[in-house]
């Protein structure tokens, strides 16, 4: 038993592969890549979707916003403000674990 377990031992250092360096971040980076693909697959998102609606966006925001009709201002800022908040809020606690 005892020799075939050091016959297992010799065998796993023989094949054992070294990774680090760039071969470790090209790993990872295919890793999430792959993941990246899967997911995109798997809900039928194009991401080429954004891209070509680019214009359609841009003619909506033209054409709504300018210009500018500021007599409902005061009805937005406790939302903008609530927005900005809760972003500081999120920033700062995602920010937590790195220290």
């Amino acid at each position: 038993m005892a020799e075939l377990t050091s016959q297992i031992n010799r065998a796993q250092k023989s094949i054992r592969l070294r990774v680090g360096g760039t071969a470790k971040i090209w790993i990872i980076i295919g890793a999430i890549l792959l993941l990246y693909i899967i997911c995109m697959a798997y809900l039928e998102i194009s991401p080429a979707a954004p891209v070509t609606s680019i214009p359609d966006f841009a003619a909506f925001f033209v054409s709504r916003f300018f210009p500018p009709v500021f007599h409902n201002l005061i009805n937005y800022l406790p939302s903008v403000l609530e927005t900005v908040l809760f972003a500081i809020v999120g920033t700062l606690t995602s920010g937590l674990p790195v220290f």
